[in-house]
């Protein structure tokens, strides 16, 4: 097989008549260098007015279809679901929509409650109107989760999420009463009550992704869904559960999207920590309704010294060993003035294509074999079991297992 090769667009870049034919001059200019484009939904990382929303829907209906013109798949990728932190919020929906709130009652005003009704109603017309613009797919991006909405951690812990876990567990909390039991008692009680709510965050995206799946096939019926994610242990990692809820009753095709932090070449061994966790998330995907796995590969902030052509095409090969049948590239700069910064980049990664087709070729499918590091979707349970609180900043203390030095000496891992 070819590997799947993808361009995420801004808006900067696909609003402008002009500016999005040239790039699509530039991406012909070099065959075969991608399949598809993405268009972001936005620019800005909070969710944007539906007025907003139906006015660049308009205009991207045209883009997709002179992208198909040319030979490409179009979608759009909806940047904003919930949100990802505070940003433009004079230009953003607003505190009416149930801001994501932490467990000391701190909000971040560019992310809402993914079960907050006024939220999933706009959901409801977020995707409608995307859905009606014909594309040829739709991804949800990584807003969609529950830890890291700057300028809060973990959420949500809104009095709707506390009601709701009321309801799921028979037990009633404040924020406060909730904040001593994952953090009093003995080992056996925190436990439980910490997997109760990881249980509660794996319903709340289940839940929301329900809205999302019932919409987009309410008028497309065989939509392929995508939804792009990093590791998810606060959420649940409850992978599997998701893609069948994006799937829904027909079982149509998904897609997805595995990502991490790896945005600049300055420190190069962060690769390969990106590489071992797209390998875990790929590892939790359903069998059988998985039509594309491509990795993120973003060089945010865009600036072509951040990282190098070479291994930017050596990160895109090895996302694939690791388990994705190919790469969404986002490596666009944010101006078309700066366009032309980035054709260097283009050449070398159209050169790189047949590289990417073998490594596809003997990889995908493959049975991973190797050191296991025994995690589960309720690891990050025993996050500062013995040593403090379970949400504070030395919560990720509970992946120091992953032995990702062993890894790097070569020693395969099997995922």
């Amino acid at each position: 097989m070819n590997a799947h090769r993808s361009i995420r667009i801004s808006p900067t870049l696909w609003t402008g008549r002009e500016d999005f034919g040239r790039l699509l001059g530039e991406l012909d200019a070099r065959p075969g260098l991608v399949e598809e484009l993405s268009l972001f939904s936005s620019w800005t990382h909070a969710p944007v007015p539906i007025e907003t929303v139906t006015d660049r829907m308009e205009i991207a209906r045209e883009r997709m279809a002179a992208a198909r013109e040319h030979g490409y798949r179009a979608g759009i990728n909806i940047l904003a679901t919930i949100g990802h932190h505070e940003e433009n919020l004079p230009r953003s929906i607003g505190p009416e929509f149930g801001c994501g709130t932490d467990l000391s009652g701190t909000v971040c005003r560019g992310s809402f409650c993914p079960a907050s009704e006024p939220l999933l109603e706009r959901v409801r017309r977020q995707y409608s109107l995307v859905s009606s613009a014909a594309p040829d797919f739709i991804w949800v991006d990584d807003d969609v989760r529950l830890f890291g909405h700057m300028p809060i951690r973990a959420t949500c812990f809104c009095d709707r999420c506390l009601e709701l876990f009321a309801a799921e567990t028979g037990e009633r909390y404040t924020r406060e009463s909730l904040a001593r039991a994952f953090d009093s008692g003995d080992t056996a009680s925190k436990l439980a009550v910490r997997r109760a709510w990881l249980e509660h965050n794996r319903e709340i995206i289940r839940r929301l992704f329900t809205v999302i799946e019932e919409t987009v096939h309410g008028i497309t019926p065989d939509l392929a869904i995508g939804f792009m994610t990093g590791e998810r242990f606060f959420e649940g990692y409850a992978f599997d559960r998701w893609g069948r809820e994006l799937s829904g009753k027909r079982n149509v095709p998904i897609r997805w999207r595995p990502g991490g932090g790896f945005y600049t070449d300055r420190t190069p061994d962060l690769l390969l920590e990106k590489v071992h966790q797209i390998g875990r998330q790929t590892a939790a995907l359903p069998d059988g309704i998985v039509e594309s796995v491509q990795s993120e590969l973003e060089n945010f902030p865009y600036q072509r010294l951040s990282k190098s052509e070479r291994i930017t095409l050596t990160e895109s090969a090895a996302d694939i060993a690791a388990g994705c049948t190919g790469v969404a590239f986002n490596i666009l700069p944010a101006y078309p003035a700066d366009l032309p910064e980035v054709f260097p980049l283009f050449d070398s990664l159209h050169a790189g294509v047949p590289f990417l087709d073998a490594v596809a070729n003997a990889f995908t499918g493959a049975r991973r074999q190797g050191l296991w590091a025994a995690w589960n979707a309720d690891a990050m349970a025993s996050a500062g079991l013995d040593k403090g609180a379970w949400l504070d900043g030395s919560s990720a203390g509970f992946a120091a297992a992953f032995p990702l030095e062993l890894y790097q000496i070569g020693i395969p891992p099997a995922y």
